[in-house]
């Protein structure tokens, strides 16, 4: 269930009040106004740009093909709004976590286009994830 002031998700399904911002979460109309498809109209979808790293078949020390995918999780559920170009990398001179590097103009370049994707099709960025490139995106639903 997603905070329809915020757009947090909130735990668990039946809670009152968001544990997020304190929202109401409750809806006038009986029992089941809440039930069904219908997405409203302040709803929010969550998007997190995360890496696709793969190893190359014939040599993995020395090359990499990372793809910057935008992951959504929103009211109608779970899917991948928009990918970069894959590019690829040397993963024998960075730390898996940390790859690609935040001095990578390949990647740089790769990770802009797509953000600037996602703002064209109506995403607004909102904060950050824990690695240089996890950028946290959202745009409300309906």
């Amino acid at each position: 269930m997603y905070c329809s002031g915020c757009g947090e998700k909130t735990v668990p399904m039946g809670a009152s009040f968001c544990w997020n911002c304190g929202q109401s979460l409750r809806t006038t109309g009986g029992l089941g106004a809440n039930l069904g498809s219908s997405v409203k109209a302040d709803e929010w979808e969550k998007c997190q740009i995360v890496r696709a790293y793969v190893l190359d078949d014939i040599v993995p020390s020395l090359k990499a093909e990372i793809t910057f995918v935008a992951e959504v999780e929103g009211p109608s559920g779970a899917y991948n709004a928009a990918k970069s170009k894959p590019f690829t990398i040397n993963p024998s001179f960075s730390d898996p976590d940390y790859c690609p590097k935040s001095n990578d103009r390949e990647a740089k370049a790769s990770l802009e286009t797509l953000i600037t994707k996602l703002v064209q099709d109506g995403w607004e960025q909102y904060g950050e994830g824990n690695q240089w490139f996890s950028h946290l995106l959202r745009r409300k639903v309906g």
